[in-house]
């Protein structure tokens, strides 16, 4: 099955067919071009307007230039254009049937440059998860694409100077997309966890409520419980 996007139908007037449009000259257009470059402009209004025009031109999903441009923007500094990047991704790489086939040299930009990504990227996808849940299906396809994303999210999990809801996520996904590989540093996480907990028994318990390791716990014991079983 063809990883392919569910297209929304353009608001705007059509400006090269599916059919006639050579792949790799989609760019040349003047309005792919304009938006694409608004994706790397400073202001971030205008970097939501131009994702929201290469939406409607279905530029992203044609030029493997245009797709490797918005993949790069995994990284904005905005979390409501990053939120929006990993979704254009993530329904780009959903294996559904649309009208018309992407060609696959566009997909395979895609998959090659989040095939690289490290830490930091991971790291500012779940950011943008936590920003925005609803875009929870995208960001499991979008990790899905890296082979040693449950590795920076077992990273990110046994960070102690990480957010606690940036760990709890890097947990819940590392169960939901199921990265066996992570097994060995869920088990050695829970040893510590257990440990310093068994050191607060005797702290008030609204202290130990309060305590990061007291709340991870259940999280990464569930985590470990769902990957080891058959």
């Amino acid at each position: 099955m063809s990883n392919l996007p569910e297209m929304k139908k353009s608001t705007q007037p059509q400006l090269f067919s599916w059919t006639t449009t050579r792949v790799g000259a989609v760019e040349l257009f003047p309005a792919v071009w304009s938006a694409a470059e608004a994706i790397t402009s400073p202001e971030v209004e205008i970097r939501l307007d131009g994702l929201t025009r290469l939406t409607e031109l279905n530029a992203v999903y044609l030029s493997p230039l245009v797709a490797y441009l918005v993949a790069t923007r995994l990284v904005d500094p905005d979390l409501t254009v990053r939120a929006r990047v990993i979704q254009m991704l993530g329904d780009f790489l959903r294996p559904q049937l649309i009208d018309q086939d992407v060609p696959e040299e566009v997909y395979l930009h895609v998959s090659a440059y989040l095939s690289q990504i490290r830490g930091r990227q991971v790291l500012f996808i779940l950011q943008a998860y936590e920003y925005d849940r609803k875009i929870e299906r995208q960001v499991v396809a979008t990790l899905k694409e890296c082979s040693q994303a449950g590795e920076y999210l077992a990273a990110i999990l046994s960070d102690r100077q990480a957010p606690l809801e940036i760990r709890k996520l890097a947990a819940y996904l590392i169960g939901e997309i199921g990265y066996l590989d992570a097994i060995s540093s869920l088990e050695k996480l829970i040893s510590r966890l257990e440990a310093r907990a068994e050191g607060q028994q005797w702290l008030p318990f609204y202290l130990r409520e309060e305590s990061e390791d007291y709340q991870l716990l259940p999280d990464v014991r569930k985590t470990l419980t769902i990957l080891q079983t058959p």
